[in-house]
């Protein structure tokens, strides 16, 4: 969504603050995908840098729940 825009990044968080700044509060996005987006973001994050962090279904689905993101 970002390229699309015309928007270029160089970091995981780069791309986080512009996602935030330029969908959700402007409120092209709901709110509850930002929470969403964030929410994966920090499961990357923990999965990549993490001490022996464990994702199971009882952490992830709940967040998930099959909501779709209107791009």
């Amino acid at each position: 969504m970002l390229l699309k825009h015309n928007i270029e990044t160089r970091s995981h968080n780069w791309v986080r603050a512009k996602f935030g700044d330029m969908f959700i509060k402007t409120r092209k996005i709901d709110v509850k995908f930002g929470k969403l987006f964030s929410q994966l973001a920090d499961f990357r994050q923990k999965g990549d840098y993490g001490d022996l962090y464990d994702f199971d279904d009882k952490i992830v689905l709940p967040g998930w729940s099959g909501k779709r993101i209107p791009i």
